[in-house]
């Protein structure tokens, strides 16, 4: 059951990928996403998030990935990173985050620990989950995996928005 939906879920990924909508590599290989080096450091991976008069639902997926060119013994961790590096969205806007975990065995744990927003989700290997809260903050906040702190990381950035800006004047 699993692999047919990793199957599945590849080619939604693969299709959007080639559309320009996701800016990372599915590999065909049942259960294993990886990010080449180059293609993570010349393409980047970031949501971005455009002025609105009114909040939106800002709806992302995000992976776990391994750099496939990291020489984990000669570097000293395990090239774990996540599939966006950047979430930007408008102050007041909702934020939902599907994670999937991609690898293979259960014991293999990755997290979404966002601390300003009080979230620590664990998913075990081979599992998702559905992280969802207002971004109600503005400024720039680090999440990272409470599992992989040095290289597993990205930043949150929630922008005051020209909408908030003017809602704030007509209330």
């Amino acid at each position: 059951m699993k692999v047919r939906f990793i199957i599945a879920l590849a080619v939604v990924i693969a299709t959007a990928s080639t559309l320009g909508i996701i800016s990372w590599v599915f590999l065909s290989t049942p259960g294993m996403q990886q990010v080449t080096a180059e293609m993570y450091a010349n393409q980047g991976s970031t949501s971005t998030a455009t002025s609105s008069n009114h909040p939106v639902t800002r709806t992302l997926y995000l992976f776990n990935a391994e750099l496939d060119q990291v020489n984990k013994t000669k570097v000293g961790f395990t090239g774990d990173v996540y599939s966006l590096k950047t979430i930007v969205a408008n102050k007041g806007d909702k934020v939902v985050i599907n994670f999937f975990n991609t690898e293979p065995t259960a014991d293999e744990r990755h997290s979404f620990t966002l601390p300003e927003y009080s979230i620590n989700r664990i998913v075990n290997g081979g599992d998702h989950a559905t992280i969802s809260f207002v971004a109600n903050k503005s400024g720039i906040f680090e999440y990272h995996c409470i599992f992989h702190p040095p290289e597993m990381r990205g930043q949150l950035i929630v922008l005051q928005g020209q909408g908030q800006e003017a809602n704030q004047g007509q209330q």
